[in-house]
């Protein structure tokens, strides 16, 4: 995810500055040192995201907090998804 963010993200013109510096600030502080960090994308469940945004929301951070966050991982995702298509088709 450190790859794309920087290297993608950073450098799209699609994307605002201020934008970055949100995605990057919900990558260092929520998604760097979570337990979904060291899980394989291949092995990722959706069971697995929900229970982290529950324990987040269980320690008082915001669903305004939480659905950014769920907004970054999924353009994540998705990237990562699609990147993987292009690989196979290869």
């Amino acid at each position: 995810m450190h790859t794309w963010l920087f290297e993608t993200i950073r450098v799209s013109d699609r994307i605002k500055p201020t934008t970055f510096e949100k995605y990057e600030g919900l990558y260092r502080n929520y998604v760097k040192d979570s337990p979904l960090y060291s899980i394989k994308l291949s092995e990722l469940k959706a069971l697995q995201v929900q229970r982290y945004y529950n324990g987040l929301s269980d320690i008082g951070k915001s669903r305004n907090l939480i659905e950014n966050l769920n907004k970054l991982l999924k353009q994540f995702f998705n990237y990562a998804v699609y990147d993987i298509n292009i690989y196979l088709e290869l």
